[in-house]
């Protein structure tokens, strides 16, 4: 990753800062496009539920397209649906869907053959849990739109990843 450009969504704390250190370890270029700034990488202020694709195109303008794109950010708001209303359904999928949707509508016409992309969804992606289905219903989503890129976007050269953490314990 030696001078690469890596670009991490929500990468202020959790699996993006975990990613954004362990990058920035070995030589990247790391873009943090998260509300808050964290403490790797350069900061593009970005809000996922706000014209997103604004915070991937500063990171762009000053460091390039990314060799590597991680689309990490993502929220949860537990609760069982009677006792949910619909704004929690909308929060979640537009921070854990459409800004994924947004980035990518914008990078794939700037990312060059060679370089990757990465959705990181979760084991909620596969299976639905009780008092998780607006959570659960956002990550599907996200899983059928990377399955889609994969195959959109492997003629242009990109490589298209999802990974589906478990719960985690992890830095930051």
């Amino acid at each position: 990753m030696n001078n690469k450009h890596a670009v991490i969504t929500g990468a202020s704390k959790g699996i993006g800062l975990c990613l954004a250190q362990l990058l920035q370890a070995r030589g990247a270029v790391v873009s943090n496009l998260s509300r808050n700034a964290g403490p790797v990488g350069q900061h593009f202020p970005c809000d996922m539920t706000n014209n997103p694709a604004l915070g991937f195109l500063d990171a762009v303008k000053t460091n390039g397209p990314p060799d590597l794109l991680i689309l990490n950010a993502g929220i949860t708001a537990p609760g069982m649906l009677k006792e949910q209303d619909l704004q929690s359904f909308r929060d979640q999928m537009e921070v854990n869907f459409f800004a994924a949707v947004e980035i990518t509508k914008v990078a794939a016409k700037i990312m060059q053959p060679g370089s990757r992309l990465v959705f990181v969804a979760s084991g909620a992606a596969y299976v639905g849990i009780q008092g998780h289905s607006a959570y659960c219903a956002s990550k599907f989503a996200l899983r059928g739109f990377a399955e889609s890129m994969r195959g959109e976007l492997k003629p242009k050269g990109i490589l298209v990843s999802i990974v589906y953490p478990p719960n985690t314990n992890v830095c930051g």
